[in-house]
């Protein structure tokens, strides 16, 4: 038995380390053992060669004995050239229905899929997946009204082969969905330190000369086939961020955030009446409103954009009701997104009471204030989404009231919300630390929620330190631990996760929406950013330890 696996990766194992000789021989004896395999011809492989990020090669084995074959041949092609190999080990073939648990979002670059139509035969690795982006909803959705038969998924273990200089200089790494894991004990202030100048790198990135955003990439995409949607929350949300990196003299901060500004109120403001407003899609959102504002606000170069700023805050005020409760549309007869758009109102206005410290604006806070609580606790109203605003704005009010009122929610907020984290429940590792509750409706797992999270978080673990509750000191840094773990392991960093990246340029740093889904939306890596800033000036270098 033995000598017959060596003499299988033979060719191969002569080509790489000593120690990728013992990974694969040891991953060979483990599958052969653990499902019982009379012969490794039983099973199928998936090779595909990359130069760049871009697909070069493709093919599927069905015999294990002309593997190492199959590479060898491939690379020793005069023109070949690659650069990256992928190669998928397939096992444990099981049976499914078209509806089954086992295609739901969270196998994709985990399992793959194989079927027949009309006598042909689909299959596609899960490393083919991540690069394509796909799911196994869009995989079969072409044959939704075919037959289809042998409908199968099947798990592999994954290595990515790095070429160097010539093909006999090789390194192979086992990969998880085509990346790495990232521990726990990764949480190092150094490691966040390096995610924070990633991810401000990308964002400079994202900026035109002309100052314009890009909202969303695809890395699965042409350059000339990227979508064509927007969003003016998300958007100005992206120019509060620049904002903050400019307040921190970060390098370029400040030129990119006086274009991107000039840029968004040229498109994107205007003035009726006297009241500024941010319309879109024939639309008008409170939120658009407070953050544009908030972005003037917090920008260093705050003078130039006054007028604009003061008529923006008229039309919040105009849209807020004598009883704390806000309209979240202008001129319009919708009045939803209450989990959101007033959080971002009430975070602006107290902003701007920090340097007015006017006592009508802090009564219109508080009212909204009691009017939201209790909106916020009733059972049918209660959503995570809710949190880290409040909690971001109740807590820089706190700072200068010590309100015990705003103490008490800012608390019963959050240690609501620690029940909403993914941890010891998780089906893989590389889900750990994000913010996701299967059983409810809160909407699907994603970077930009983790990221708002670690915003409001970080909020309430500063409160909990001042005023000496430890329990809780100690839970929320826990989870905010967590939760950069799961911001890390999102976060394009090398060659490895973007082994069939072609525009590394446009990805490198950028935060993918979810381990399966290589988009990148710009509340992604805005949200996240702004939470690490937040969490490197107050966590000690101690703090990044679990207790």
């Amino acid at each position: 038995m033995y000598w017959k696996l060596i003499f299988l990766f033979f060719l191969l194992t002569m080509m790489i380390s000593a120690s990728a000789k013992e990974t694969i021989s040891e991953y060979i004896h483990l599958q052969q053992s653990h499902y019982n395999l009379k012969s490794v011809e039983q099973l199928t492989y998936y090779l595909a060669f990359r130069k760049n990020g871009q697909l070069k090669s493709e093919h599927w084995g069905s015999n294990w004995k002309v593997l190492s074959k199959d590479i060898h041949q491939q690379l020793s092609t005069k023109d070949s050239h690659y650069d990256w190999v992928e190669v998928n080990l397939v096992y444990n073939k099981t049976n499914v229905k078209r509806h089954s648990p086992l295609l739901r979002n969270i196998y994709r670059g985990v399992k793959g899929i194989t079927f027949e139509v009309d006598g042909k035969l689909h299959r596609y690795s899960p490393t083919q997946m991540l690069a394509k982006n796909k799911s196994f909803k869009k995989i079969l959705k072409p044959f939704k009204n075919k037959e289809i038969k042998q409908l199968q998924v099947f798990d592999v273990h994954q290595f990515l082969i790095k070429i160097g200089n010539s093909p006999s200089h090789l390194k192979i790494t086992p990969a998880f969905r085509g990346n790495q894991i990232i521990k726990p004990e990764e949480v190092t202030q150094e490691n966040v330190r390096s995610l924070a100048k990633g991810m401000a790198d990308w964002m400079l990135e994202q900026v035109s000369n002309e100052g314009e955003a890009t909202y969303k990439y695809w890395p699965s995409r042409k350059l000339d086939k990227q979508p064509n949607s927007n969003n003016m929350i998300r958007q100005w949300m992206a120019s509060v961020c620049l904002a903050r990196l400019a307040q921190g003299n970060y390098g370029g901060a400040k030129g990119k955030l006086n274009s991107n500004l000039q840029y968004n109120l040229e498109k994107y403001y205007r003035v009726d009446n006297r009241l500024g407003i941010i319309p879109y899609n024939n639309k008008v959102k409170l939120g658009a409103i407070a953050l544009a504002a908030l972005a003037l606000h917090e920008s260093p170069l705050r003078s130039l954009y006054r007028q604009q700023e003061e008529s923006l805050n008229r039309t919040i005020h105009t849209l807020w009701q004598p009883n704390g409760r806000f309209k979240t549309f202008y001129k319009s007869s919708q009045n939803h997104n209450h989990n959101f758009y007033p959080g971002e109102a009430l975070l602006y206005w107290v902003t701007r009471y920090k340097k007015t410290k006017s006592p009508e604006l802090l009564n219109k806070i508080m009212t909204s204030f009691r009017y939201y609580r209790e909106w916020h606790l009733n059972p049918r109203n209660r959503n995570p989404a809710f949190i880290p605003w409040h909690t971001q704005a109740y807590y820089q009010l706190w700072t200068l009231t010590r309100e015990p009122e705003l103490q008490g929610f800012i608390f019963e907020m959050n240690d609501w919300l620690l029940n909403h984290q993914q941890w010891d429940d998780v089906k893989f590792n590389d889900t750990k630390g994000r913010f996701y509750t299967p059983s409810k409706r809160y909407g699907p797992p994603h970077a930009s929620s983790t990221g708002v999270y670690l915003e409001g978080l970080i909020d309430a673990f500063q409160l909990a330190r001042a005023v000496k509750d430890s329990s809780r000191e100690k839970a929320y840094k826990i989870a905010i631990l967590r939760g950069l773990r799961s911001l890390m392991q999102l976060q394009f960093v090398d060659d490895i996760d973007m082994f069939y990246i072609s525009q590394k340029k446009k990805v490198k740093g950028g935060l993918r929406t979810t381990v399966y889904s290589n988009e990148i939306r710009i509340d992604n890596v805005q949200h996240s950013l702004m939470a690490v800033m937040k969490i490197l000036q107050v966590l000690k270098p101690l703090d990044y330890y679990e207790e």
